[in-house]
């Protein structure tokens, strides 16, 4: 596994911790009052860190996330001040490379019924980006790395 792939894969698995918290605002649609419409679609580029095409599809506070168009993560997120707040519900099997069948995991499940729940830390239950939007470039900022992405 690539040092890339690993940290994204942590990133998943930790934030999926997160999404117990958010769910109920996200079924009720609290959080498409706290999104920037302009977010909504996907956006891609090819990550030369982890070798994939990644893409965020966007949509009322709700995002998916695929590597080489296969779904990877869904959850929710809110947006605003120029900062991009994503939290992790449902995680796909695949990202962790043979310890889990091919399938999607919500929270509770990589909790409670996987291995995964020894690895969880408190210290990434919530993922923010600092964000910007101009024309068809979403720029997302994280721990001083930037990634731009296209819209498609």
């Amino acid at each position: 596994m690539t040092e890339g792939r690993l940290r994204f894969t942590a990133f998943t698995a930790f934030a999926a911790f997160a999404a117990v918290f958010v769910l109920a605002a996200a079924a009720s649609g609290h959080l498409a009052a706290q999104t920037d419409g302009r977010l909504d679609g996907t956006w891609g580029r090819f990550d030369e860190g982890i070798g994939s095409q990644v893409d965020f599809t966007f949509g009322n506070g709700i995002v998916e996330t695929r590597l080489d168009d296969a779904v990877v993560s869904r959850g929710t997120y809110t947006s605003g001040g120029g900062i991009l707040t994503m939290t992790i519900t449902h995680v796909h099997g695949d990202l962790f490379e043979g310890l889990l069948e091919p399938r999607m995991y919500s929270v509770e499940e990589l909790l409670n019924e996987t291995m995964m729940g020894m690895f969880l830390s408190e210290e990434m239950l919530t993922y923010e980006n600092a964000y910007s939007i101009s024309g068809n470039t979403l720029s997302m900022t994280a721990e001083g790395e930037t990634g731009s992405y296209t819209r498609k």
